[in-house]
């Protein structure tokens, strides 16, 4: 009885051991090289890219609109 105890005691703590290795390894190994596949990080890289691209083009249209409002309401007040 008492080794079937002291056998499920230490198959539980090994493999938790076990487990925990291996994860941190895994993280560790992330960590430092990042990813497996560097074909994906250059297609973020562009993605990222473009979406800059395109906040920079809608930032100048919106500075482009908030001139054209206040042209408006200058407009407006005048001729009230």
């Amino acid at each position: 009885m008492i080794f079937l105890f002291t056998n499920i005691i230490l198959d539980i703590a090994f493999g938790t051991a076990y487990w925990i290795l291996k994860k941190t390894k895994n993280g560790i190994y992330y960590l430092v090289w990042k990813d497996k596949n560097p074909k994906l990080l250059t297609y973020n890289k562009d993605i990222i890219t473009n979406l800059i691209k395109k906040t920079q083009e809608q930032e100048q249209e919106i500075n482009l609109l908030k001139k054209n409002l206040e042209f408006l309401k200058i407009n407006i007040n005048i001729k009230s």
